[in-house]
């Protein structure tokens, strides 16, 4: 029997595990649309349930109160008009023995009439206590009007009977009467009391119960929403930066793989392709780029050297015409080369193959070099350059020939675009286990928007009075490659008109 039993529990356990592993898919098939009729549904239950014990509690509030209002109230003035009733009785019975006057025998049946509705009307409503009572008023008002008839059959009848025996017995009846319909008062207040107590008992507890269902259906409200918005907003916010990732560092790796709803889904997967496609069109560029580069240099070398030769008179003796135009050639030529080999270069880097010989290198030197390097030029614009570098550097471990080359973009920018008689400053200090080195310009600064575009392939930065600086828009893309490749980082800050500050940072 065991056996079979343990079979049972694993196949039912698995079943249960089955399905609970299935709600969350099942949920993950819904569309947006279905998954927001789903929520807006279950708040529309929950508010339903809500108003639907509310009603129901107010029904019974209304139902006690108009009990109180309209039975047991009105019973209470059923018993006082009940014992008033009894009390004209006992004064029309007087009178009309005291003067035989017909009248008050009318009076007395006026009253009496009064009696029997009012007690009927009373007995409409009463619960067994209140039954007996009333019976027991009925026994004793019966032998009230038995005596009081006895009597006046007597008197009818001019027959002698004892009088004073009569009246103390009726006055027993009566006063049994009224001592009941006193009783019969306390029970129907009683059962107001009781009425009201269960009146504030509802109120409280139907107020403790809505407040509670209040609460779980906003919290219930709330956690559906919250989990609706993040089973759609989660995988946009996945796209949203991935899209980031491709529109600002070209980055065409990753899979996006979402549990999201099938439109997303969807969206996802066209993604996927797209970033696919682009990745097989960003390396056919770069395969291009490189192939046409090196094709070009060759020749380029080629035409550069023999004009060259030129200049230096191996093929003869030329004019001093032919020598401008010659060395215009030349500096074309080194200028295309150069060109050719920063594509080349910057092909390598992103293709992962780019040769780096790292050591253990104090900066301080290198800024210098490349500050010598440009005072022809800064001479010639009447620029100012002003190091501050600190004392005490400690070595980093760099290419010595990569942070020249981010250096000499860095401060050549910054020379292009500083105007005649500005100031160029360099700073490098050491900080949290780094070595932050800063170019500062007083050139036209950036516009903002174009402030994350600057690092971008083939972007050449413009000013008010020039619409292009020169330039093949590689410089500061190699320059934050080599950065990334040292482990560092990149990055401008700029005031329109004001100048830019452009700062790396490198490991220590």
């Amino acid at each position: 029997m065991y056996p079979v039993t343990y079979k049972y529990s694993s196949v039912q356990n698995n079943l249960i595990s089955n399905e609970i592993i299935a709600a969350p898919h099942l949920f993950m098939k819904l569309t947006i649309f279905h998954r927001l009729v789903l929520g807006y549904l279950s708040i529309f239950l929950l508010v339903a349930a809500l108003s639907t014990y509310t009603i129901y509690q107010l029904y019974r509030l209304n139902n006690i109160t108009h009990l109180i209002l309209h039975v047991d109230t009105a019973a209470i003035n059923d018993v006082k008009k009940i014992r008033d009733s009894l009390l004209s009785q006992v004064r029309s019975e007087n009178k009309y023995l005291l003067t035989r006057d017909k009248s008050f025998y009318k009076q007395f049946q006026v009253a009496r009439q009064e009696f029997i509705r009012h007690l009927s009307s009373i007995s409409y409503d009463a619960n067994s206590d209140q039954e007996a009572l009333i019976n027991r008023i009925k026994e004793l008002h019966s032998g009230y009007l038995f005596l009081f008839e006895k009597e006046a059959q007597y008197l009818n009848e001019g027959k002698d009977y004892s009088g004073l025996s009569y009246k103390d017995t009726k006055q027993e009846y009566v006063n049994g009467t009224i001592d009941h319909l006193k009783e019969l008062n306390r029970h129907v207040q009683s059962n107001i009391d009781r009425k009201m107590r269960a009146l504030e008992a509802t109120g409280k507890r139907a107020t403790e119960m809505a407040l509670v269902m209040t609460v779980t259906t906003l919290l219930v409200g709330l956690f559906i929403s919250l989990v609706i918005t993040q089973s759609i907003n989660k995988p946009l916010s996945l796209l949203k930066k991935r899209t980031r990732e491709i529109a600002q560092k070209g980055v065409f790796d990753g899979y996006l793989n979402l549990s999201s709803p099938p439109e997303v889904k969807d969206l996802a997967s066209s993604f996927n392709f797209m970033c696919a496609k682009l990745k097989k069109l960003d390396q056919m560029k770069a395969d291009f780029f490189s192939h046409i580069s090196h094709d070009l240099r060759t020749p380029l070398t080629s035409i550069r050297e023999g004009t060259t030769l030129l200049l230096e008179g191996v093929g003869g003796t030329i004019t001093d015409k032919q020598k401008r135009l010659l060395t215009i050639i030349v500096e074309e030529s080194n200028r295309l080369i150069r060109s050719v080999n920063s594509l080349l270069d910057l092909s390598k880097m992103e293709a992962g193959i780019m040769p780096e010989d790292f050591e253990k290198t104090n900066i301080a030197p290198l800024i210098n070099q490349v500050i010598f390097e440009i005072e022809p030029i800064v001479e010639g614009k009447n620029i100012e350059v002003a190091g501050k570098i600190a004392d005490t550097l400690p070595k980093v471990n760099v290419s010595r020939e990569r942070i020249l080359q981010v250096l000499r973009n860095l401060l050549g920018n910054a020379v292009k675009f500083t105007p005649e008689r500005g100031t160029i400053g360099v700073n490098a200090y050491a900080s949290d286990h780094e070595i932050i080195v800063s170019v500062v310009d007083t050139g036209p600064g950036i516009p903002e928007k174009k402030l994350f575009s600057i690092f971008d392939k083939f972007y050449q930065a413009s000013t008010k009075d020039r619409k292009e600086t020169g330039g093949t828009g590689l410089g500061l893309c190699i320059a934050k490659n080599i950065i990334n490749a040292h482990g560092g980082k990149i990055w401008a800050e700029t005031k329109l008109n004001q100048g830019s500050i452009f700062t790396f940072t490198l490991p220590v």
